[in-house]
């Protein structure tokens, strides 16, 4: 079963176009890694994909909502549109945490603004529970200044679990870390994985990207240059752009 089906997406800034007929899916359960330079279209398709970038054509589809559809007249109305997004979780690279708020609250601010009329005692037993899940039920009441790089992504990943979305997509999410703190964060991951959670993310660390990726997809120049697991991106390359990107 697709979970994310892109078709066809374009996307320029100004003169420069990014994407260039891009199309992939991802099924139930599976993670996609998507690799490539930077400046290559990764981030951008993950942009496009929530639309916070809006695709200048193109289909985007999340389960059964259609999220964009570039065709005259098919566009998706703002409510359609509202409803495809909360079918993703978004993870940031720079966490994006909010400062005033602790870590319950920062996990407990989206669900509430959405679902006002659900008690609030269902979300933060939930908060809690997914709190424990990712290790910080010590940390519950503290703020992000008072958190390790490591743990505010696990926050992160926190506040886009709560919202028990279909797709989670991760940009970078080890990039803001040293070494030591990217072990939690991968760990999380795999977990994640291994839950048959369905994942797509955006990376420049190969071996994480070797490890918890079930496909991988290689941007290159705007294009999907090449795609397949990650024994036959990194063991047996074909596109001459991908060898010299795995020497690099």
């Amino acid at each position: 079963m697709e979970v994310l089906s892109v078709n066809n997406l374009c996307k320029s800034f100004g003169q420069k176009q990014v994407l260039k007929d891009v199309s992939f899916s991802v099924n139930k359960g599976e993670v996609v890694g998507i690799i490539g330079k930077s400046g290559g279209g990764k981030t951008t398709t993950l942009r496009c994909i929530n639309l916070l970038e809006m695709p200048d054509s193109g289909f985007i589809r999340v389960g059964n909502s259609v999220m964009f559809d570039g065709r005259p007249g098919m566009m998706p109305n703002s409510q359609q549109i509202h409803e495809a997004r909360l079918k993703i979780g978004l993870v940031f690279q720079n966490f994006n945490l909010f400062p005033q708020y602790n870590v319950l609250n920062n996990i407990l601010l989206a669900p509430r603004t959405l679902y006002p009329n659900i008690p609030h005692s269902y979300f933060a037993k939930k908060a809690r529970q997914i709190i424990e899940r990712m290790g910080l039920s010590d940390r519950i009441h503290a703020y992000p200044s008072q958190l390790s790089g490591g743990q505010q992504q696990r926050v992160a990943i926190a506040r886009a679990l709560i919202l028990e979305p279909e797709l989670l997509c991760f940009d970078e999410p080890t990039s803001a870390l040293d070494p030591e703190l990217t072990g939690e964060v991968v760990k999380i991951i795999r977990d994640l994985k291994d839950a048959g959670t369905t994942m797509v993310i955006v990376t420049h660390e190969m071996e994480f990207a070797r490890q918890v990726a079930d496909r991988m997809i290689f941007f290159a120049d705007g294009i999907i240059e090449e795609t397949g697991t990650p024994d036959e991106l990194f063991n047996n390359p074909k596109s001459e752009k991908l060898k010299t990107f795995i020497q690099s």
